[in-house]
């Protein structure tokens, strides 16, 4: 009962922000919101979501292993979204960063190609390509907190001269420790998997954490990009110079 609670709110918390941001994509057509969107309702909603009720629910073998594509193509799909924004938004001139993103949107893409062709998802838990995945997953998002978090110090600095929003610049620390928690939460469901042989939509305590996790990587997206009135009002008065 208490997982289904957990991931019930987490379900309805990344739903409801993805769809926020789909509207506000409506509105400004900034491509950093199209993406954001993708990576919560696919990485969030249809992937730790989908995958726990298909796993709990779903009873007929056959079923289930053509169910279980959702979640796995809803992951990949979300965080090549993720590598996408985090190379436009900071290192778009960059080349290096060009050829790290392509390599893991690539390497993603190709995991997921290879479970089509075996006609089962369950091929991505064997030791090797669960290591690679996981690997994969936890480095975009550990790349996103890093670049998020350096470039807030850089925009705290310039606040402190008068010469940044308040707003602005509390959205680059949201959206690194929105990734970082993230990160975290799937390197411990990587590790329970690995090391114990636990999978999460089978496993209540992983999917309570990826759950736990991702219900706060979704509040923090929210409040960056879909700040309450009296939550913008707080950190304006609290961050900009007197």
């Amino acid at each position: 009962m208490v997982s289904w609670i957990v991931v019930g709110l987490f379900i309805a918390v990344t739903a409801l922000a993805a769809g926020r941001l789909l509207l506000l994509y409506r509105e400004t057509r900034e491509f950093p919101e199209l993406l954001i969107s993708i990576l919560i309702l696919g990485l969030g909603t249809l992937g730790v979501g989908g995958g726990f009720v298909i796993a709990s629910t779903v009873s007929d073998e056959a079923l289930r292993a053509v169910l279980s594509f959702v979640p796995i193509i809803g992951v990949n799909v979300g965080m090549s979204a993720l590598c996408v924004f985090t190379w436009r938004v900071y290192r778009a001139d960059s080349g290096v960063a060009r050829a790290f993103c392509t390599s893991l949107v690539m390497t993603m893409f190709g995991l997921v190609a290879y479970a089509i062709s075996q006609g089962d998802s369950v091929v991505l838990q064997a030791r090797p390509l669960a290591f690679t995945s996981s690997g994969i997953y936890v480095s975009t998002m550990a790349w996103s907190a890093v670049e998020a978090l350096l470039y807030w110090r850089t925009m705290k600095r310039r606040l402190s001269l008068g010469l940044a929003d308040a707003l602005l610049t509390n959205r680059f620390l949201l959206w690194g420790l929105a990734t970082g928690i993230a990160a975290q939460g799937i390197a411990i469901g990587a590790i329970a998997q690995l090391a114990f042989g636990l999978l999460g939509p089978e496993t209540p305590w992983v999917t309570m954490c990826y759950a736990a996790h991702g219900l706060l990587t979704a509040v923090f997206f929210w409040l960056a990009f879909q700040p309450p009135r009296s939550y913008a009002n707080w950190i304006a008065g609290e961050l900009e110079p007197s």
